[in-house]
């Protein structure tokens, strides 16, 4: 199992529940105090850990307290230093698990007002949920007080101007967001990791079939070494020999695969510089990479033989449903993992749905049990989606 799997491990668990009290009520009053207690409140009380990998891992006292009359969860993290976390109001929580903060989950529905804290104090992020998704401004600061971004968001997708930083003040990037898309996406080139077959060097008349792998939030910035911690790169540089030239692109910090304008240049310059065969180009990606293979095959329909998204989430809805059509014809395998804390199952049955509606064909593997990185750690490391891959070519896209 892969060293990033395990997260939201209950330790210690207490309860305790605050009743009303027993003193003696004037009968004249009795109508008028049970019409307005009528309801309790509980307070539970647990010690978690959230594991960011197998050696880094921070724990937390998390206390909440249920409104019965108003259905809503009022939910406190404090570091075991003292310090707060987080607080915020949940319609729908699993107090066991302490999910990634800003991804939907159908077992942690936040609504309310929302405030995170790092462990010096500093506040992280602050902003607003309904039912679960980011509603109106948020903020968002570094841990030494210098201010990250700032933007809209409008029913969980990006809305507006939105500014980013860096943790010394410099200004990082700007962009408009419409429906969680980019505006006027930046022309640009992107930096890749290259991987060659075998016997690229010796079979010289050969058009070798490519694979294009998006790499997950983690692994954004401007080192290609971070590439080399997971996917499949992390298999390669283990000594897994597969039959594809692999193209690793490498996304910037705070950007998503949707938004620059990168792929043509980067399509353009990988044609030209190495034996590719055409028609045997296969997309995939896992976690932000996932969504990036939705978003590129939908917008590049006619350059892939194939795709295989690894629990990816939806960050452009409307463009999403505006183009699923164009995936007709395109072999899809599907992968995700049923209990999936960073990204929620139900954003692969979301666009299952959408599939569906288009009456599209599709193969989808659901893993029982798995967490966010496992589906990835297993599917890359078998040889099984390398031979799917295989048995499709472009020209059977209709």
């Amino acid at each position: 199992m892969d060293e990033k799997h395990s997260r939201g491990m209950v330790l210690i668990t207490m309860r305790k529940i605050h009743r009303l009290p027993t003193t003696k009520i004037p009968a004249f009053c009795m109508l008028l105090f049970l019409s307005l207690n009528t309801y309790a409140q509980t307070t539970d009380t647990l010690t978690i850990k959230y594991s960011e990998s197998k050696f880094d891992s921070t724990f937390f006292k998390r206390i909440i307290q249920h409104d019965s009359k108003s259905q809503i969860y009022h939910v406190t993290d404090i570091y075991l230093s003292g310090q707060l976390a987080l607080q915020g109001d949940y319609l729908v929580i699993d107090p066991a698990v302490k999910e990634e903060f800003w991804n939907y989950h159908q077992t942690h529905i936040k609504h309310g007002y929302f405030r995170k804290w790092y462990d010096n104090g500093q506040m992280e992020w602050e902003g607003q949920f309904e039912n679960g998704l980011i509603q109106g401004p948020v903020t968002e600061w570094y841990r030494n007080g210098k201010l990250h971004y700032s933007g809209v968001y409008c029913n969980g997708m990006q809305e507006g101007s939105f500014t980013y930083y860096d943790e010394h003040g410099k200004l990082r990037y700007q962009a408009d967001y419409i429906d969680g898309s980019t505006v006027q996406p930046a022309k640009v080139r992107y930096d890749y990791l290259t991987y060659l077959p075998q016997n690229y060097n010796s079979d010289l008349d050969i058009n070798w079939p490519t694979i294009i792998y998006l790499h997950g939030g983690s692994s954004r910035g401007n080192d290609l070494n971070q590439l080399k911690a997971n996917g499949i790169p992390d298999r390669l540089e283990r000594g897994k020999n597969i039959p594809f030239i692999v193209i690793a692109p490498q996304c910037p910090v705070d950007k998503r695969w949707e938004t620059d304008d990168w792929f043509d240049t980067l399509y353009s310059e990988i044609i030209s510089r190495y034996r590719i065969d055409t028609n045997r180009i296969y997309l995939t990606g896992f976690s932000l990479g996932g969504s990036g293979t939705w978003y590129l095959a939908m917008k590049y329909p006619s350059t892939f033989a194939a795709i295989a998204p690894i629990s990816g989430r939806i960050f452009n809805l409307q463009f999403i449903s505006d183009n699923v059509s164009k995936l007709a014809g395109i072999p899809i395998w599907i992968f995700h993992g049923m209990d999936d804390e960073i990204v929620d199952v139900t954003e692969t049955y979301r666009i299952a749905k959408l599939l569906d509606q288009c009456d599209i064909k599709y193969s989808l593997s659901i893993f029982e049990g798995y967490k966010h990185w496992q589906p990835a750690w297993e599917v890359y490391a078998g040889d099984e989606i390398y031979s799917w891959f295989l048995q499709h070519g472009r020209q059977q896209v209709k």
